[in-house]
């Protein structure tokens, strides 16, 4: 099972503020799970079963992605979240795979 979930990268032009909110549902026995945008911030923790917010102020123009992650005890969660940034930005389509030819 997956433990790191990774958005599509997306490019802005211009510096601006990414706001993310987020609801995971955690198996028992895990409260907690990571965001961070990357390459260039932070990461930060979130509270598991609950609606979290963080807002990620002046990030520079550049390309960037999401990523979202807890302790590896082959559990996953499940949820849904929402970004928002305070420029635009141009959304890059995740990679789609290739069927392997039999």
């Amino acid at each position: 099972m997956a433990f790191r979930i990774f958005s599509p990268w997306w490019t802005q032009t211009s510096a601006g503020d990414i706001e993310f909110w987020s609801l995971n549902v955690c198996p028992q026995g895990t409260t907690t799970y990571w965001v961070a945008v990357h390459p260039t911030r932070e990461a930060v923790r979130f509270a598991c079963n609950t609606w979290q917010y963080h807002k990620w102020a002046d990030v520079p123009a550049g390309t960037y992605h999401l990523e979202i992650w807890k302790e590896h005890d082959g559990q996953s969660i499940k949820g849904s979240g929402a970004m928002r940034s305070s420029v635009p930005i141009v959304v890059h389509p995740k990679s789609t795979p290739t069927p392997s030819s039999t």
